[in-house]
């Protein structure tokens, strides 16, 4: 299953370039894409742990491979989820760095072991991919009715819960869990 990476090891002259780490920082491997020589150790400490913590969480691995996400678009769902940025070639110094293996590594845009049903390609409830990271309490836009002019109105758009008289009363709080005008959640008191 990982034979084609490790056949792979230091040959020159393809689009991407896999060496052994010599050294001692950084995880194994070392990677080089074309021009994009940017590596997993050059982001600080900090984003280091943030990014291998949220993948950990993330993915699961499989024994075949996901044809249908690479290496570009997964680096995207993780910066989307943490914040970090990093090149092409730093996710997947990452990627191997977390034990998961390209199955072609010799080219731009890797694509790995891991299951479709994992986090990551999971759309959650806040409309995102990807579990968000662990901590932070997951960000769900909400508004609240606010009684205002002599009617409830929606804190977001200005709008009226409905036609019912009994909504400008300013002690009967309407009980709509979503505003019928822009959709958003409403915080019930």
């Amino acid at each position: 299953m990982y034979n084609r990476f490790f056949d792979a090891l230091d040959k020159e002259g393809v689009e991407c370039t896999v060496r052994r780490n010599t050294g001692n920082i950084g995880g194994d491997y070392i990677v080089e894409t074309g021009n994009d020589r940017e590596h997993f150790t050059d982001l600080d400490l900090e984003a280091q742990e943030k990014c291998v913590e949220w993948l950990r969480y993330n993915l699961v691995p499989a024994g075949k491979v996901l044809h249908n996400h690479t290496s570009y678009g997964m680096k995207h769902i993780l910066q989307d989820r943490t914040n970090v940025y990093m090149t092409n070639n730093a996710f997947k110094e990452l990627m191997l760095l977390c034990g998961f293996y390209p199955s072609e590594p010799d080219t731009l845009n890797w694509t790995f072991y891991v299951k479709k049903t994992s986090p990551m390609f999971m759309t959650q409830a806040d409309g995102r991919q990807g579990l968000p990271m662990l901590g932070d309490p997951m960000d769900y836009h909400q508004a609240e009715w606010e009684y205002e002019h002599g009617s409830w109105q929606c804190s977001d758009c200005g709008g009226e819960p409905g036609g019912d008289s009994c909504w400008t009363d300013a002690e009967h709080t309407p009980v709509y869990a979503y505003c019928p005008n822009c959709g958003v959640k409403m915080k019930i008191h």
